[in-house]
């Protein structure tokens, strides 16, 4: 049985769910866009073919992450070969995205160790030395300088809180003093490229709401050469309604940081699901997508990016191996329907007038842009196919169009009610009055 909200109810939903843009900071952010979402819609991808990247430029993917492993490029002291990422940059650019280069792991030439991994492969430790340190920087200043004209976005290293980086457990001030020296070196090399890090694997939750990496970033010098904090959220299905405490719980982090000359963002450079714990059900992780990119779209996170582009095997049961967007041997899943369907829709807004509410179990997102109509967003919480609401729209706000996760239309009771499950529907709103969409929001929030 459907669960009827009233109209008066709805009205004190939607105030919930506005949120003008006046309340958003607009200072300066250097390499992003902040304010358009399509552009910060990507992908993490090992290895990535001439055609994954045609693939992904269809699909609405405007990043492409991945590894530029320092082993790879230096395998002489100070003698670099760029070659492969010259290319491959050059392939990402042509189709109208951006690279994001991660700066990251061990060179043999300038480690203390190797790190021995179960699976029987080994590692070089990161750099821990002051010459270790002064190596790496060197490594990534000569990188920003090789590929300066295809603008990339750079990261230095990836989850440094992994125990094997900087044995015998991690260590943040290891990470930190490494990072710091990169991090300025790469400023010197060019003062205009876009540099973020730490791509923490840590970030606040309930019980550990100011984990110790960020918060040392946060109070140190790295925190103002870097021009955002990147960070793996991995929320589980359960808990997805915990993402907007989140980011609010890690910009509070680093809010001392801000200027008023220049914001430091914070953006989700890898996130996603394994259909290993969707039990093997490839529209829930399709489904979860959704959500993530709805949730950070709302909460001004300017670059979302998906792990990964293609799964890394054909075992069912193994975890690694099932985060693609497409199969291991290239089959699209659900998810990238879902990610196309996103980035067509909600990705076309210059920029979110959403705040997250719920009543009942619904969460209700809404999107605009300056010229062009309204963007709703919409599900609710619970188990999967949980009961359904009608949600009834304010007197001269109609439905012009509704969408799944992939695209198919909904269907609709009418043009101002609009029936909502537990996957988020995408809903076109217009008014019969010649309003702009921030004139619109303002009726929605009144």
């Amino acid at each position: 049985m459907l669960d009827r909200i009233t109209s008066a109810a709805t009205l004190i939903l939607i105030t919930a769910v506005v949120w003008l843009l006046g309340s958003v900071s607009t200072a300066e952010a250097r390499g992003f866009d902040q304010f358009s979402i399509s552009r910060g819609v990507g992908v993490s991808a090992h290895h990535p073919s001439e055609g994954d990247l045609r693939a992904m430029a269809r699909a609405g993917i405007r990043i492409v992450r991945t590894d530029m492993s320092w082993d790879s490029t230096e395998s002489a002291p100070g003698q670099y070969d760029w070659s492969h990422f010259l290319t491959l940059a050059k392939q990402i650019t042509d189709l109208g995205m951006r690279p994001l280069f991660v700066l990251a792991y061990g060179n043999s030439l300038h480690a203390s160790g190797i790190e021995r991994e179960p699976n029987g492969e080994s590692r070089p430790f990161a750099p821990a030395t002051n010459s270790e340190r002064i190596a790496f920087a060197l490594y990534a200043a000569a990188a920003v300088k090789a590929l300066k004209m295809y603008d990339p976005i750079w990261e230095i290293w990836n989850e440094p809180e992994h125990d094997g980086f900087w044995p015998p457990k991690s260590d943040s001030n290891a990470y930190i003093a490494m990072a710091e020296r990169t991090c300025s070196a790469m400023r010197r090399a060019d003062a205009e490229a876009t540099i973020i890090g730490p791509a923490a694997a840590r970030v606040p939750t309930d019980t550990n709401p100011a984990p110790e990496l960020l918060v040392l970033i946060s109070k140190a010098p790295l925190a103002r050469c870097l021009d955002a904090i990147s960070v793996h959220p991995y929320i589980s299905s359960n808990k997805m309604d915990t993402t907007s405490w989140m980011w609010s719980q890690l910009r509070s982090i680093f809010s001392l940081q801000r200027s008023s000359d220049r914001k430091l963002l914070t953006i989700s450079s890898e996130w996603g699901i394994s259909t290993v714990l969707t039990k093997g059900d490839a529209r829930a992780q399709a489904i979860y997508l959704a959500k993530m990119m709805v949730l950070n779209a709302a909460n001004y996170v300017p670059v979302s990016i998906w792990y990964d582009w293609r799964d890394d095997g054909t075992d069912p049961t193994n975890n690694e191996q099932n985060f693609g967007l497409i199969a291991f041997d290239g089959a699209p899943k659900p998810a990238l329907r879902a990610l196309s369907t996103f980035a067509d829709r909600i990705g076309k807004t210059k920029a979110a007038c959403s705040r997250e509410s719920s009543a009942g179990g619904l969460q209700v997102f809404v999107f605009s842009r300056e010229g062009d109509d309204v963007w709703m967003a919409a599900w609710t919480n619970g188990e999967y196919f949980s009961r359904r609401h009608e949600l009834s729209l304010p007197e001269g706000v109609v439905a012009k169009e509704a969408v799944d996760i992939l695209g198919a239309p909904v269907l609709r009771n009418s043009p101002r009610h609009i029936s909502i499950g537990s996957e988020p529907i995408y809903v076109r709103l217009s008014t019969d009055l010649n309003d702009s969409p921030a004139t619109l929001c303002n009726k929605l929030a009144h």
